[in-house]
């Protein structure tokens, strides 16, 4: 985990009461205390989030900003064919077309996104005076182990998203 993944004791304080305002079950707030260690959240521990039968993740911005969110599925990889004509010839595919989740978080909320899979790539915009700035752009991460913290630190480690190079 890196350093930039690690909550301090007030970050994890506004995340915590932020997710207890949302969750009123004292089972679901304890876990949230209890797994609030890093900016990627750990998630719940529910067997079906585990194995990634209900794919989902939750988001909370504690960031002092508007947030512009992106999340799209990390591809399906499957063996198309398996040869032996070079000693050992393997292709992969990908299935499906992909779909990605925009939506704008306001400052001081959480909100939970149904997923297609648990392995996602997700990129963030801070609206920065009319300026949308972005600390990374397609970050992946597994969602069955976390969750997405919008944290003050990443308006600051933010740079002008007209100024980033592209691929």
């Amino acid at each position: 985990m890196e350093d930039d993944d690690v909550l301090t004791e007030m970050e994890e304080e506004k995340i915590n009461y932020l997710l207890s305002t949302k969750y009123s079950s004292p089972i679901i707030q304890a876990k949230c205390a209890v797994a609030g260690l890093a900016s990627l959240q750990l998630a719940d521990f529910s067997f079906e989030r585990r194995f990634g039968l209900n794919p989902h993740v939750t988001i909370t911005n504690i960031s002092g900003k508007k947030a512009w969110v992106i999340l799209s599925p990390a591809p399906i990889v499957s063996v198309g064919s398996v040869g032996v004509d070079n000693i050992a010839n393997i292709s992969f595919s990908t299935t499906g077309d992909y779909k990605c989740q925009q939506f704008l978080l306001a400052n001081h909320q959480t909100s939970d996104y149904e997923l297609d899979t648990s392995q996602i790539y997700y990129s963030v915009f801070f609206d920065c005076d009319g300026t949308w700035k972005t600390p990374f752009k397609n970050r992946k991460i597994n969602t069955r182990k976390y969750n997405i913290n919008l944290l003050e630190r990443h308006v600051e480690n933010s740079m002008d998203s007209s100024a980033l190079p592209t691929l």
